[in-house]
Parts: structure tokens; C-alpha cells; sequence
């Protein structure tokens, strides 16, 4: 998703597609101002998305913080 934002790259993944356009319509509609890219190893989505443990969104659970670094920020 990152590099479909930041690159102008396109992509053939359905889902991806989707929610490229709907980030897009965000940014036009100035409901975001910035994105951030997050290594996979600390990405709490694969939690939802892959089957197994994922111990990014089980330390933020038992935390109860959002401590995830961003490796790099694109500023709208």
C-alpha cells in the first residue's frame, strides 16, 4: 500500500486496489495528512489478516499502547 501511494505504482490485487481508492479519497478529502510505513514484523494487521500468532498486535493488546515504529513518514 505504501508504494502504491507513494510511487504512483499500481497494483493487480483486488484489495489493494480498493483500499488505495478509498486512501485516496481520504487525502482528497483531507481526512489524512500523513502515512507511514511499518516493517511486517511490527505490523499489527497480520494479526487479523494471517492465520497464527502475531506478536505485534498481542503486545500492543497487552500494553495497551501503540508504540509501532515507523520507518519512514510521508507528509501530505
Amino acid at each position: 500500500m505504501f508504494d502504491v501511494i507513494t510511487r504512483a505504482s499500481h497494483t493487480t490485487e483486488k484489495w489493494l486496489m480498493i483500499g488505495a481508492a478509498a486512501v485516496q479519497d481520504a487525502y482528497n478529502e483531507h481526512e489524512i495528512s500523513n502515512v507511514g510505513l511499518v516493517k511486517s514484523e511490527h505490523s499489527i494487521s497480520d494479526g487479523v489478516t494471517k492465520p497464527g500468532l502475531c506478536s505485534a498486535l498481542n503486545k500492543m493488546l497487552r500494553t495497551r499502547v501503540d508504540n509501532i515504529p515507523v520507518q519512514q513518514w510521508i507528509i501530505f
